[in-house]
């Protein structure tokens, strides 16, 4: 066996074959349609991965709420600014061309927050491998009338010790007709050691909410043993051949 061959299955056995399925709301973790204003109490699992989700409006973190999108109820995830320039637009309604995007569920405060101590805690371990790369979406970013009104968020990944493997912060929504009014600002973590749990923290200084919705962390996989397997009988079969 040639050490060409030899770096090809080391090739095989370590390559980073990474497993994403995102997390976007549609169904319950038990696969079931959501049901507007319920609590998520409970973890999603996907790809080998558990993933918990909390916000904390200043008083400990309680368990989201799904908010089906639409103007359904008077406790909303965000509002869109009408063309006029009003801002008691439709509520959790996305903005012309991102109704696919936003999909007909995402999550939001139990309560109409209305403050500045906001924070959203997403938790999560994994049996798949480690944890390199995370995503998800914050929705409707934007500021006040008053040029100096702004909201922001700042995105944070931790390992399990609690050490910062990386940070993210948003642009400021500055004005009622911000890029992301009734649109999503995505962040995106990559190439980190294994993430253990992710929190986005307000950072703005106008009272907000949040909504969040598709949610993707990314595993890769320890290498399979099917490929050390072939490695050792090439090795053993090299060996008796001399």
């Amino acid at each position: 066996m040639t050490l060409r061959h030899i770096s090809f299955f080391l090739l095989l056995a370590s390559t980073n074959v990474s497993s994403a399925t995102t997390i976007d709301f549609e169904t319950t973790p038990t696969g079931e349609t959501p049901i507007d204003n319920t609590l998520l109490t409970s973890a999603y699992t996907v790809d080998g991965v558990t993933v918990t989700f909390s916000i904390d409006t200043g008083n400990g973190p309680t368990a989201p709420v799904f908010e089906f999108a639409g103007d359904s109820d008077p406790i909303s995830g965000f509002g869109t600014t009408l063309p006029s320039g009003q801002t008691n637009g439709p509520t959790d309604t996305a903005a012309d061309g991102f109704a696919d995007r936003l999909g007909q569920w995402f999550l939001r405060p139990e309560t109409n927050a209305g403050g500045q101590n906001l924070k959203l805690s997403v938790e999560y371990t994994s049996t798949s491998g480690p944890i390199t790369a995370a995503s998800g979406e914050i929705w409707d970013i934007e500021g006040r009338e008053d040029p100096d009104s702004y909201e922001q968020w700042e995105v944070t990944a931790f390992d399990a010790s609690g050490t910062v493997l990386a940070v993210e912060t948003s642009p400021k929504g500055t004005d009622i007709w911000s890029p992301f009014d009734g649109r999503p600002w995505r962040f995106e973590f990559s190439g980190l050691s294994d993430i253990s749990r992710i929190e986005a923290n307000y950072v703005g200084n106008v009272p907000a909410g949040i909504a969040f919705d598709n949610f993707t962390p990314t595993t890769v996989p320890e290498p399979t043993s099917f490929a050390w397997a072939c490695l050792a009988a090439m090795i053993l079969r090299r060996r008796r051949t001399r």
